[in-house]
């Protein structure tokens, strides 16, 4: 496990200066995908087609996918985890083969949204939700992986000091936090 947290930590550090160019062939760069102010990108299999798709989120809290076959789908009616001090990170937390969303903020709330059969997240208002005390203070860093090959993402806080707590989730994609 210390071994996946340290590539892991490496990967995360490379990722947090590159940026990957799009290229023209890309639908989700060719359209002017995600472009606007506040908006940001996230990758995911979303669809469960083994292949990756582009989550464009932004600050009013809006979801769009740009799936890898082409198709899009968009959600402009969500505010969901847009309010200060959360954060968004991907990861098949109930192992069913589709990457879901999961919104920590510093309050310790949590919430995960899990992606349908169709790849995409519906309404926003099913899922699950929980408080905890994990990776609430200012400044430590959380990421989502699968730590013990369950097929499962779980979810690791690297606190101010270095300390490092992990929580795995349940088979039913659920934390005990």
């Amino acid at each position: 496990m210390s071994q996946k947290l340290d590539t892991l930590l490496s990967l995360s550090a490379m990722l947090s200066i590159l940026t990957l160019p799009f290229t023209d062939s890309n639908h989700a760069n060719a359209q002017g995908f995600c472009t606007h102010s506040g908006a940001y990108t996230l990758s995911g299999d979303f669809d469960g087609d083994g292949r990756s798709d582009t989550l464009c989120t932004d600050s009013q809290g809006k979801k769009w996918i740009a799936y890898s076959n082409g198709g899009f789908w968009e959600n402009v009616s969500t505010s969901w985890c847009s309010h200060p001090n959360s954060s968004i990170r991907v990861g098949d937390f109930n192992g069913d083969g589709r990457s879901d969303l999961l919104c920590h903020d510093l309050e310790g709330r949590n919430w995960i949204v899990y992606a349908n059969v169709a790849g995409n997240f519906g309404d926003f208002r099913s899922g699950w939700t929980a408080v905890s005390a994990l990776c609430t203070q200012e400044g430590n860093q959380w990421y989502v992986e699968d730590l013990n090959s369950d097929g499962r993402a779980d979810i690791v806080c690297i606190d101010n000091n270095n300390g490092q707590w992990y929580r795995f989730a349940k088979p039913d994609g659920t934390f005990d936090l």
